[in-house]
């Protein structure tokens, strides 16, 4: 999704905390700094697929992310979960949303109420359809936006969930 340009200023989300405090359903809390770790993650997997060399320290590094950040399967679970455990945690994040049918872009801050290594879901009252495109940007301080390009997987009442479709990239903001 091309990064638009928004006429006049706009309204940046507040940045992330740092650490993100996050837990489970089940109450347990996210050991680390939910937010970095999935930005860490999901760079170094797309170097992965993209069939760059990792380092000792970069393989060390997904193997310990993965294994706090994917979802944990009991022998005798059913098949079909989810591939990475959803975390609850909130922040605000900035939404751009690029409808090509209409030939509009249109950017609001929403609040997330849950994060996995595979996504949002977020509190938005932006009209969006399962499938569209939507990039999802976070602040991280007070100079830089990370962007995960990602897709609209399903609409609920007021919340919507978005799956990161790509590595996210650093933006000065």
């Amino acid at each position: 999704v091309p990064a638009p340009s928004a006429p006049g200023p706009r309204r940046l989300p507040e940045p992330v905390p740092e650490p993100l405090v996050a837990e489970r359903p089940d109450g347990a809390a996210y050991a680390g700094d939910l937010a970095r770790d999935v930005i860490r993650y999901r760079r170094l997997r797309a170097r992965t697929l993209a069939g760059d060399m990792l380092t000792a320290a970069d393989l060390d590094a997904i193997l310990s992310l993965e294994s706090k950040l994917r979802q944990q399967v009991e022998d005798g679970d059913a098949c079909g979960l989810r591939t990475f455990q959803r975390f609850e945690c909130t922040f605000e994040t900035l939404l751009v949303h690029v409808d090509a049918e209409r030939g509009s872009v249109r950017e609001t801050i929403a609040t997330a109420v849950d994060m996995s290594a595979g996504g949002l879901k977020v509190r938005c009252d932006l009209d969006v359809v399962p499938g569209d495109m939507v990039d999802v940007a976070l602040r991280t301080d007070d100079h830089t936006l990370v962007r995960f390009p990602s897709r609209v997987a399903w609409v609920g009442d007021g919340v919507f969930g978005v799956m990161f479709a790509g590595s996210p990239r650093d933006e000065a903001c």
